[in-house]
């Protein structure tokens, strides 16, 4: 019954590789991945075994993410998580003008929203997602 709090694209990498490079879902009111994150344990470029908690040093704590990895290689992450939700996801092709005039009401209007642009074919695709009461809804909505 428990997620990590954010949703990324990108669905096979690590939870520390996500964090490392940025991943940020897509959502007004979600946090970051990182924002989730209360420590981490590193291997520096050094060969050391490093911990970084914000309590410890709070400005390398804030520098880790998106750090891709310039402060070592992390082994060991502590996160926060959430309770598991349920989502439904779709996805709609629209025109870029339409993915314009849609844009502020999309985000605003679900818990995960996503606008990819093509400009070579002035198409746009917005996925969203948002929490239902079972998977059996899910898959009758979406």
């Amino acid at each position: 019954g428990l997620a990590v709090g954010t949703l990324g694209t990108i669905d096979w990498q690590t939870i520390s590789g996500a964090v490392m490079t940025g991943t940020h879902g897509g959502a007004l009111t979600v946090p970051s991945l990182h924002d989730y994150v209360r420590s981490y344990t590193l291997i520096t470029p050094a060969g050391n075994t490093m911990e970084v908690t914000k309590d410890k040093d709070p400005d390398l704590f804030r520098a880790m993410a998106p750090s891709m990895g310039l402060f070592g290689a992390v082994i060991e992450m502590e996160m926060e998580v959430v309770s598991l939700e349920i989502l439904e996801a779709k996805m709609i092709a629209v025109s870029i003008d339409d993915a314009i005039e849609r844009f502020e009401d999309v985000m605003k209007s679900n818990k995960y929203a996503r606008i990819i642009v093509y400009p070579s074919i002035r198409k746009a695709t917005i996925w969203t997602a948002n929490p239902v009461n079972s998977r059996e809804s899910a898959v009758v909505k979406g």
